[in-house]
């Protein structure tokens, strides 16, 4: 069977872990990665195209060495350049945003959810002591005003658990 581009080498699986200087066990967990065309048995006897086998055995040792160089807590799904699926590809994008939003937050430019709450339920309790004293002064008309307007605020906040829960003060 040939190749487009050169003729192809076809050896059984002891030749191939021979021939990368592996042992059969280990050539048998990289045995999976194989194209079905890259495969084939000619009177019970396996073949595997050898330059598939070499193919697979370089991208397997160029991921290790890049695991191994890269620096610790490194993401590998990030530093490894052969993966090029739709998945990945997400799994980078959704790691860039996290890393931006991180980045925003340290530069003070984006605050966390919790601590906009601690900073609105502070609001919430000074605005409730200023309605009870212009309750005092100027009767429980002035009171409703402030709690009336603290209400749709509360209700003016987005759905879904960002920050529905009632703000105490």
């Amino acid at each position: 069977m040939q190749s487009e581009q050169s003729p192809d080498l076809w050896l059984t699986p002891q030749q191939i872990a021979r021939l990368l200087s592996m042992s059969r066990a280990n050539w048998d967990r990289l045995r999976p990665r194989l194209a079905s065309g890259d495969v084939r048995k000619v009177s019970r006897r396996i073949y595997i195209s050898a330059a598939a086998a070499v193919r697979i055995y370089t991208r397997i040792e160029l991921d290790r060495q890049a695991r191994r160089l890269a620096p610790e807590g490194a993401d590998p799904l990030l530093a490894d350049a052969g993966g090029r699926s739709p998945a990945l590809e997400r799994y980078r994008e959704e790691r860039a945003i996290l890393a931006r939003l991180d980045r925003q937050e340290k530069q003070g430019d984006l605050l966390r959810r919790e601590v906009v709450h601690q900073l609105y339920s502070r609001l919430a309790h000074m605005l409730r002591a200023a309605g009870q004293i212009l309750q005092e002064r100027y009767g429980a008309g002035a009171n409703e005003a402030v709690t009336e307007a603290l209400a749709t605020f509360e209700r003016s906040l987005p759905a879904e658990g960002a920050g529905t829960e009632r703000i105490v003060g």
